[in-house]
């Protein structure tokens, strides 16, 4: 016979394997107001548009499949009120208020797409996070957290509000943030741009309260500033900040080292008010192989003969 303890052990192990293989078996998606523990699987294209309710509440992970989940212009598409969720793509979320909204979290990931909503694309009370997917043509801002955000190899374009807006820090990693009607990132925090492009946005390329650092990265086009700073503002290996309607770089202070700011100030504006690729109140440090062509004082005015043009 084989020890008590063992047979035990074994009933005990056959009794976690089956209860998580329950826990973990997804639930079909098919029903609009549906509520979701744990893992939902749209199974077909869901269109909730004539529904008085939010699309999904959702507590765990939502996975598309390929499909599209339509929402009520008057309601949130999946609303996440108890806990953090996960849309996992390919699919697409159209048509509602907030396309995602969470009180606790959300992450947007693997090629889902978030567009056409009325308001916010992805709105939520604490972390955002977005990955290989896109948040475009939603009728408030792309991404709005009141937390911290993070975009990693993703495009948020087109939104009519700021691309990204947040309360605490904003990231950029390896993304996309073009054509939208406001800034293309917000924070009331720190701002970091790596390996991304920053383009054609209405109001400021960046824009934040805190140390912004661009990295390997293009603002290039945007109406207002590249980007507008109230604290240090850093740009390294080999970034461009060019073409920028008003001044390339402003900050507190100004650190540029191998990037190139140039041909910043094409806004009609700047005629009466002086634009320059560097603008700061001390003077800005221009290190490696940096280009500016023009920089200004913005104290006491005049240059700080640091560029080519100055």
């Amino acid at each position: 016979m084989k020890p008590i303890a063992a047979v035990l052990s074994a009933a005990l192990f056959l009794s976690v394997v089956v209860a998580t293989a329950f826990a973990a078996a997804p639930v079909p998606v098919i029903n609009c107001g549906q509520d979701v523990k744990g893992v939902g699987d749209l199974v077909a294209d869901l269109d909730c548009s004539a529904v008085a309710d939010d699309a999904v509440n959702l507590n765990g992970r939502l996975r598309l499949n390929g499909f599209t989940l339509t929402g009520n212009v008057g309601f949130d598409v999946v609303s996440c009120k108890t806990g953090p969720c996960r849309v996992t793509g390919p699919g697409t979320i159209t048509g509602g208020s907030d396309g995602v909204r969470s009180e606790k979290g959300a992450t947007v990931e693997a090629g889902a797409i978030i567009t056409g909503n009325a308001s916010d694309g992805v709105r939520t009370d604490a972390v955002a996070k977005i990955l290989d997917s896109s948040v475009t043509g939603n009728g408030g801002d792309g991404v709005r957290s009141s937390a911290s955000a993070s975009i990693t190899r993703s495009t948020i374009s087109g939104n009519t509000g700021d691309g990204v807006r947040t309360d605490a820090a904003a990231k950029v990693i390896e993304s996309s943030v073009t054509g939208n009607g406001s800034d293309g990132v917000r924070s009331d925090s720190s701002a970091s741009i790596t390996r991304s492009t920053i383009t054609g946005n209405t109001a400021n390329g960046v824009a934040a309260k805190a140390t912004v650092n661009v990295n390997a990265s293009v603002i290039d086009s945007n109406n207002g500033r590249g980007v507008d700073g109230e604290k240090t503002v850093k740009a390294t290996n080999n970034s461009f900040i060019r073409n920028n309607g008003l001044d390339g770089l402003l900050g507190t202070q100004i650190n540029i080292n191998n990037t190139t700011a140039t041909g910043n100030g094409t806004s009609p504006t700047c005629i009466l008010s002086p634009c320059a690729d560097l603008a700061a109140p001390r003077k800005p440090s221009v290190r490696g192989s940096s280009t500016c062509e023009t920089s200004r004082n913005t104290v006491f005015g005049g240059t700080w003969l640091v560029c080519s043009n100055d």
